[in-house]
């Protein structure tokens, strides 16, 4: 059905051919995921956020995140919900875009997160640095 759909919806607009943009569909994702997660979490600070965010990734199934350093704010997350060896280019869009979405919005601030190493993504755990933008 849902093909027919989608058919009708390009003859009726013209349109031979819809191209996706897989980066940025995921970014769009992650933003959404971001948001739903910045509501749940609490913190005022990027430690006490990091802290929250931590037991909230523990309490949901989306992997292990532990607070790798302070100074810069450096965290690791392991076994994630979106990096999989399949997959492992999702996890590497995703989860920055979530982490730096959660942190915008619960400090109201802007941030940086770094995208994690592709030698150790997916296998050993990701690192992400938290800056102020």
């Amino acid at each position: 059905r849902l093909k027919e759909i989608t058919e009708l919806g390009m003859r009726a607009t013209g349109l031979e051919q819809v191209q996706f943009d897989l980066p940025e569909i995921i970014q769009t994702l992650a933003l959404q995921v971001g948001r739903e997660v910045s509501n749940e979490i609490t913190g005022q600070t990027p430690a006490e956020v990091a802290r929250s965010l931590a037991k909230y990734y523990g309490a949901h199934a989306m992997g292990e995140l532990e607070v790798a350093r302070d100074r810069p704010l450096v965290l690791k997350v392991t076994g994630c919900y979106a990096c999989t060896p399949q997959w492992p280019e999702i996890g590497r869009v995703l989860c920055p875009r979530v982490l730096q979405t959660v942190f915008e919005n619960r400090l109201g601030a802007g941030c940086e997160v770094s995208a994690p190493d592709p030698r150790r993504h997916s296998t050993r755990g990701c690192l992400f640095k938290v800056t102020p933008a």
